[in-house]
């Protein structure tokens, strides 16, 4: 397996660190034009940057984060929605997690798995990372804990999780145990750890924060700093949002004080637009729509990365691109040939991204979840449902407002 898979061992093969965030709508960057929230960190990193504006993933977090690990449409993992406690991703799917392991990187998974749970065979331990650090509820701290303030929406999902959620996690399947901080500094703090202990040798590092999932749970010391705000839910969003970006700050400096920023590859993104029930109308602006819809503001979300002496930083690539295509480009840029005998999907980005090949990386692309479907093909999109009043809607993009059109 492993001659199979990997092509070299180049002294300058590079570290990768994807920060996938969870929940996060396109406009809660200050740099895609958000008025109010301040991401001094992501700013920083949008400016040493690749953005990509037009980029694409699942309306619900599974599907992505399934896409994401194996480089392969949703309908060919079994993956079309996201179900609370089953194993969703198939024992034989090959993971990116196994792929760098077998090309000799240290592997690490931080934070949401949400593939599998704590069954065996189906734990991010089980699927090649060496290290495992997997959060098992949803608490970003116990719910009167002095330093936190929580915001509640009257809604049956807020009930749900509000009733379900522990705070736990566990490590390299370990007994369910309580972090000692904040759960966004916490699964930052420990994957600086092991930026630290890898300097010296190649690693590949999934940073999968849960926030800003609800339940909205912000530190004190963060929802101060946004008391001009008016709205208690915004003020708490925000916070969360602030410490989001005080992780990113804190990952790129530990590639700085390590020496290493500069032959690492970073990707922030997130893995769907922000869900419409936590009460907040502007998260997703200027697509309209949440999370579990296949409208834009449910699938179209911030994207950026960052590969210095690489890809040139600060441009913008306009052109759609889709989450299947982060396993080729990682694999692509690390010199690893993904298994023969397995049908991919998507492409390696960063021929595109350097301008040596001008086509469009996708023409077409298509999403389904049982009686829900879209597909999007060059400027059109149709959404399709059994469910809603319109069973047919469609779209032109782009428009000059930047939004959809009901038609």
């Amino acid at each position: 397996i492993f001659s199979t898979y990997f092509s070299g061992f180049g002294a300058n093969r590079p570290n990768v660190v994807i920060v996938m965030t969870d929940d996060q709508g396109y406009g809660d960057l200050s740099c895609h034009g958000n008025p109010i929230l301040k991401t001094p960190n992501l700013d920083k990193l949008h400016g040493e940057s690749v953005r990509l504006t037009d980029y694409h993933v699942a309306p619900t977090c599974s599907p992505t984060r399934a896409a994401f690990i194996t480089g392969r449409w949703t309908n060919r993992t079994g993956v079309w929605h996201t179900i609370m406690g089953r194993s969703m991703l198939r024992h034989n799917e090959v993971t990116i997690g196994q792929i760098f392991a077998d090309g000799n990187y240290h592997t690490g998974m931080f934070g949401k798995w949400h593939l599998g749970g704590l069954n065996e065979g189906m734990r991010p331990s089980d699927q090649g990372f060496d290290d495992s650090l997997m959060m098992t509820s949803g608490l970003y701290l116990p719910k009167n804990h002095p330093d936190v303030i929580s915001a509640k929406a009257d809604h049956a999902i807020e009930d749900m999780v509000w009733a379900s959620q522990l705070y736990a996690v566990n490590f390299n399947n370990s007994k369910q145990f309580k972090p000692d901080k904040y759960l966004t500094d916490y699964f930052t703090e420990e994957a600086v750890k092991v930026i630290n202990n890898n300097k010296d040798k190649p690693f590949f590092l999934y940073l999968s924060h849960w926030a800003p999932h609800n339940p909205l749970q912000a530190l004190v010391k963060d929802y101060e700093k946004h008391s001009h705000m008016k709205n208690h839910t915004k003020q708490v969003y925000s916070a969360m949002i602030t410490a989001l970006d005080r992780s990113v700050g804190k990952i790129v400096k530990a590639l700085e004080d390590n020496g290493i920023s500069e032959n690492t590859i970073i990707i922030f993104t997130s893995d769907n637009g922000g869900a419409g029930y936590i009460g907040l109308d502007d998260i997703n602006k200027p697509y309209r729509g949440w999370k579990m819809t296949f409208f834009e503001g449910g699938m179209h979300v911030p994207f950026l990365i960052k590969w210095p002496n690489e890809i040139e930083a600060g441009q913008t690539y306009e052109k759609r691109i889709h989450h299947v295509d982060i396993f080729h480009t990682i694999l692509g840029a690390s010199k690893i040939n993904a298994p023969n005998n397995i049908k991919y999907d998507g492409v390696n980005l960063i021929p595109y991204l350097k301008g040596e090949n001008k086509n469009n990386p996708h023409r077409t692309l298509f999403w389904k979840d049982s009686s829900y479907q879209a597909i999007i093909h060059d400027d059109w999109k149709l959404i399709r449902s059994k469910l809603p009043n319109k069973p047919v809607s469609y779209t032109h993009l782009p428009l000059p407002t930047n939004r959809e059109l009901y038609i």
